[in-house]
């Protein structure tokens, strides 16, 4: 819990010192995102794996991330291929 509270001050401070907002889950804008609204745009990510007999697994996105996504990710320092960046 205490991860998401930081998470929510951080996304917070940047969005009002941006003077911006997310669009959260509803399609609601909001300037001040609750901690579950982060937690529901960050985890609404699709993935698209194939397996190739002979090579690593390909990963990508199954569609192109929500801007409001990205912004939390660029207020959290979290980097846009996290999803689907291997192991190694």
């Amino acid at each position: 819990m205490l991860i998401l509270s930081i998470a929510e001050y951080v996304v917070r401070s940047g969005l009002a010192k941006d003077d911006d907002f997310i669009v959260g889950p509803g399609k609601i804008k909001m300037e001040k995102p609750t901690q579950r609204a982060i937690y529901e745009t960050r985890f609404a990510v699709k993935i698209r794996v194939i397996c190739h007999p002979d090579k690593p697994w390909e990963r990508s996105y199954a569609h192109k991330l929500k801007d409001s996504l990205v912004k939390i990710m660029k207020y959290l320092k979290i980097p846009e291929d996290i999803y689907i960046r291997g192991s190694s």
